[in-house]
């Protein structure tokens, strides 16, 4: 990826501290890179590859058709 997320950078308090911002999962994929720099011990660099590697995985999973997946 061209902006690897770190552990840390999902941590407990991290992701609290964007839940209480945003209130969901949902609405933090969706926030701008900006907002999502303002949050508390966030940044606009963790923001930023946060979304990069949000993107990264769905453009993955986009591509992977059903019938390659593994049964499970």
């Amino acid at each position: 990826p061209s902006s690897p997320v770190t552990a840390g950078a999902f941590s407990p308090a991290r992701a609290r501290a964007l839940l209480e911002t945003f209130g969901s999962v949902r609405a933090c994929l969706n926030a701008p890179e900006e907002e999502l720099g303002k949050v508390p011990g966030i940044g606009a660099k963790t923001a930023h590859g946060i979304l990069d590697t949000v993107r990264e995985s769905s453009a993955r999973y986009e591509t992977v058709k059903p019938d390659d997946l593994p049964l499970l």
